[in-house]
């Protein structure tokens, strides 16, 4: 294992090209989802119009994302999309900088007591939610309350909690049954709903969310768009100089390319990268390209036969090729994954990558009982790059013996196939996906732990290895640097030994933009927009 040792205060720079710039990606040494459409949701949102200081009234922006959005109620989001829209409608009590370190949101400070095990919040005065609500203790107190014990994905971020207090009216404290020092980070991702939402109308939080964030909803056309209203009573309102912003759902890289060129999108993402010759030449379009916390790789459901054998599961780490990888599926734009997190986090352990070979993948086959090899389905999404991902995995495992059924699915039911199930129920083999996190917590924990698989988390390898939740659990519970990489580094140690995904590699983000249209960035993690900021030229 080489240590990288912490990476949590250094990021690699963002590079921002001009598209007529040379835009010839980098060498891989460099470094290191949705409803059923046609139905029609039309929530009005208590916008007043107002337009904020030095802007024209009609100034309103079109964003072509490659995906559909699956729901906006933010304690039920999964997919990195969903929750990208989320967090411009609702805020959490704090937010990652670009350094991925935690400043105050909604919380204007916080104590953390010695031992990890008391979190106590000092919020922020004088914020209404968009329906007038006021946002005080009480607001967190019951956002918190309906997620507690849930069967809603935001209630792993409480696992721990053992009770909590609201001590005044803008002070709200949380007591946890173990020290567990990433609980901070977790609370990023959890979004705040006015509770008037929740007592009258919780079931419709996911077509009609109401916070207290930079924007509010204005409507949802499933398939179609998704469009949010700038919110004049923000704290940094001023900061935004457009009226609206719609997303349009378009899967389909070459239309999204073609939007941009005729000027139908503002700005698309994820700008596919074999598309960028066609817009090097255009002055009126900038692309900014940045290493993320995006890892792609496929998951393998070990309680399936052959799955369940490391061995196949290495031999199918040897016979895929990396470097074709991100030059065929990525246009250049990643990174090798060597190990199960992206290298721009705290506590990241390289390892020693499965080297393309193929001798050795039909030995490790042959040792397995397989060496005229087997038959596989992987799932995938929809979208135009995962279609040419999993036909480049399928021809590079065939050249082992394996042939692999291809199915795409429409990102609603594949989340429902993948997620609303259980280990007995499911009928996963292989998902080629990707996940980012913000923390190691997140990118092991989440994926790896035993507990964790649907429909309780993310682990869709039904994986289960003692060793592993052992450590990822100290780790967690650790109060000191050194403790908890030794621990971290462990777990990373004996995932990659027992070759629990695919390792594919880490995504190099792309965002293409009318140049006219300031403001608009990747997020710290590379798969976020970050639109809190934003003017048209």
């Amino acid at each position: 294992m080489k240590v990288k040792g912490i990476l949590s205060l250094i990021l690699t720079a963002t590079l921002v090209l001009s598209a007529c710039a040379n835009t010839a990606p980098p060498s891989p040494n460099s470094g290191g989802n949705t409803t059923s459409p046609g139905t029609e949701s039309n929530q009005t949102s208590n916008v007043s119009g107002d337009t904020p200081a030095g802007a024209e009234s009609g100034r309103d922006i079109v964003i072509a994302l490659n995906n559909n959005l699956i729901t906006l109620d933010p304690h039920a989001g999964r997919d990195a999309l969903s929750n990208n829209v989320i967090a411009h409608i609702m805020e959490g009590l704090v937010h990652a900088d670009h350094t991925l370190t935690m400043q105050p949101s909604l919380a204007e400070s916080w104590d953390i007591s010695p031992d990890a095990k008391t979190f106590t919040f000092h919020l922020r005065q004088g914020v209404k939610f968009t329906d007038g609500t006021d946002f005080n203790a009480e607001a967190v107190r019951v956002n918190v309350e309906r997620v507690w014990g849930s069967e809603l994905r935001a209630a792993r971020t409480f696992n721990q909690l053992e009770s909590m207090e609201v001590t005044d009216e803008y002070t709200i404290v949380f007591n946890l049954s173990e020290p567990f020092s990433p609980f901070l980070n977790r609370l990023e991702a959890f979004r705040i709903v006015s509770p008037k939402s929740i007592s009258e109308n919780a079931a419709g939080i996911e077509k009609a969310p109401v916070g207290t964030g930079p924007y509010i909803f204005r409507e949802w056309i499933e398939g179609d768009r998704m469009v949010m209203d700038r919110n004049p009573d923000w704290r940094d309102a001023d900061k935004i100089q457009v009226d609206s912003i719609t997303y349009r759902f378009i899967m389909e890289n070459g239309t999204r390319v073609a939007m941009l060129q005729a000027g139908e999108a503002d700005l698309i993402y994820p700008m596919p990268s074999e598309s960028l010759s066609l817009i090097q030449n255009n002055a009126g379009i900038e692309v900014e390209v940045k290493d993320s916390t995006v890892v792609r790789y496929v998951t393998m459901n070990q309680n399936v036969v052959p799955l369940n054998d490391v061995r196949v599961r290495q031999a199918m780490n040897h016979a895929v090729d990396k470097d074709a990888f991100i030059a065929v599926v990525r246009g250049g734009f990643a990174n090798y994954l060597n190990s199960s997190m992206s290298p721009l986090l705290p506590y990241y352990a390289e390892q020693e990558m499965y080297e393309y070979n193929l001798e050795r993948a039909r030995e490790l086959m042959a040792e397995a009982g397989y060496p005229d090899g087997f038959t596989v389905t992987l799932w995938g999404n929809t979208e135009s790059e995962t279609l040419r991902g999993m036909d480049f995995l399928a021809q590079q495992l065939g050249q082992i013996g394996i042939t692999v059924d291809v199915v795409p699915m429409e990102e609603g039911t594949l989340s429902e196939s993948v997620y609303n199930t259980t280990p007995e129920t499911t009928e996963l083999q292989m998902w080629y996906v990707s996940w980012s996190a913000t923390d190691p917590d997140n990118a092991l924990r989440s994926t790896f732990l035993s507990s964790m698989v649907p429909p309780a988390g993310a682990n869709t390898n039904y994986y289960n290895n003692p060793e592993v939740d052992a450590a990822i659990l100290a780790g967690n519970m650790a109060t000191t640097f050194e403790e908890q990489f030794a621990n971290y580094a462990r777990a990373q140690d004996l995932i990659w030994e027992d070759a629990v995904w695919m390792f594919l590699g880490v995504d190099r983000t792309v965002m293409a933009k009318n140049a006219d249209l300031l403001g608009a960035r990747l997020g710290p993690s590379g798969s976020f927009l970050d639109l809190r900021e934003i003017s048209i030229r």
